[in-house]
């Protein structure tokens, strides 16, 4: 129940920010630390797939893994 809320802050985070910018980075990834939980965050994922850093989409691939993976 304390993780979504803070999938939430951090799907707002997504949406705020620009392209490239590293807070993308760090969003991403502790969206991809909470796994199946963070299931809600997958449109927001979705969008963020095309960024330009490198390590973004990387942190996108990883997280979209860690969700859809079986505990």
């Amino acid at each position: 129940d304390e993780i979504k809320p803070m999938v939430a802050a951090l799907n707002r985070a997504l949406a705020a920010t620009m392209p490239g910018s590293a807070l993308r980075l760090y969003a991403t990834q502790a969206i991809g630390s909470y796994g199946q939980d963070a299931a809600e965050a997958i449109p927001f994922l979705e969008k963020v797939h095309t960024d330009p850093w490198w390590e973004t989409r990387k942190a996108v691939a990883t997280a979209l893994g860690r969700i859809g993976a079986p505990v």
